[in-house]
């Protein structure tokens, strides 16, 4: 009755194991000590393309074949390599695993030794998987990446064509990770202002300009920027945007009701869609004294400005005045701020 008792709780014990193994969402193998296979779960029989009972007694190095994907030399069995210095191996990356009819897959693994009570190595386990989506998500990485390199030069092309003077400032030889890195995060800064201004009632726009002006000024790490609107005609400009606030919520007195032929030189510019970058305002030429007094009287000693035009009427800019040296604005920066500018454009008509 012990003997029957004892064969019965055996018996149950194996039926969990092999359960367990055959549920495991990875392939399994195990091998005895000479690398036979004396065990196959289901997932280890699709990826290898062999069954259990042809596989079984065969030696591992027959049913599971791999190699390098780059070399096309075959790869040493982690498996086989538990077996003889008893530790647990990996596979490296780029591994393919070669099937009865041909086909190859991309696998990761990894083998250990089968240890009995007394320490001994009386088999091997593989585990393994398939990393075929793996590998096509890496190379959609990779061409992501590529193409991102490719938008990033032909931008930089056309800013130079346009703006000489921030040639010097443009880093041609940006890593390709630095520009993934900085696609996303202007990408996500766009998006972010664009759903600001979704299902709005009149009276939260300019709650959501204010907001946008803020997230713009902090993503961009700049000290400060702000709004300025052009009357009907053109004749007439004033403020009405900046970021920080004011301890009132609302812009300073400045650049309030003056009048745009007072600054021929700046308005000319923006009126025929040009960016200006004035990285020092006492460089300003001779035409534009009054523009220079103006940001001087104001404590200005830099300014970037985006015109922002709705067909041939110019509504106004976006301006970025730095009390400082002021940002070293790239052509990206540029791109990306029209695009803003573009938003906010429509958001203010």
């Amino acid at each position: 009755l012990y003997k029957v008792e004892m064969e019965h709780a055996l018996k149950e014990s194996h039926e969990w194991l092999a359960t367990t193994l055959n549920s495991i969402g990875d392939g399994v193998i195990a091998t005895d000590n000479q690398g036979r296979i004396k065990f196959m779960n289901p997932i280890a029989e699709t990826l290898t393309g062999w069954d259990t009972s042809q596989a079984t007694g065969r030696p591992l190095t027959q049913i599971f074949t791999i190699y390098n994907e780059d070399t096309q030399q075959p790869t040493a069995n982690p498996a086989m390599r538990a077996l003889e210095e008893g530790c647990v191996f990996s596979l490296e990356h780029g591994t393919l695993l070669a099937r009865p009819d041909g086909s190859v897959i991309p696998i990761d693994d990894s083998g250990a030794p089968i240890r009995d009570n007394a320490g001994n190595i009386i088999g091997s386990v593989l585990v393994f998987r398939d990393v075929t989506e793996n590998r096509k998500a890496e190379m959609e990485v990779k061409r992501h990446q590529e193409h991102l390199e490719e938008l990033v030069r032909e931008r930089t092309h056309k800013i130079q064509k346009t703006n000489d003077q921030l040639t010097a400032e443009i880093d041609v030889r940006k890593r390709t990770e630095q520009a993934l890195a900085y696609k996303m995060g202007m990408e996500n800064l766009i998006s972010s202002v664009s759903s600001l201004f979704l299902n709005l009632r009149p009276s939260e726009i300019e709650d959501s300009i204010n907001t946008a002006l803020d997230k713009i000024g902090s993503v961009m790490g700049i000290e400060s920027c702000y709004i300025v609107e052009f009357s009907q005609n053109g004749d007439i400009f004033s403020l009405t945007h900046s970021w920080p606030l004011s301890e009132t919520q609302e812009p300073p007195d400045a650049f309030k009701n003056s009048d745009s032929i007072n600054f021929p030189w700046w308005n000319l510019r923006l009126s025929n869609d040009e960016y200006i970058f004035v990285p020092d305002i006492l460089q300003l030429p001779d035409t534009a004294g009054a523009e220079r007094e103006m940001f001087r009287s104001r404590g200005i000693s830099s300014i970037l400005a985006i015109p922002m035009r709705e067909g041939s009427r110019l509504i106004g800019y976006l301006g970025f005045p730095s009390p400082g040296i002021g940002r070293h604005w790239q052509a990206d920066d540029l791109v990306v701020l029209k695009t803003l500018s573009s938003i906010l454009l429509s958001a203010l008509t």
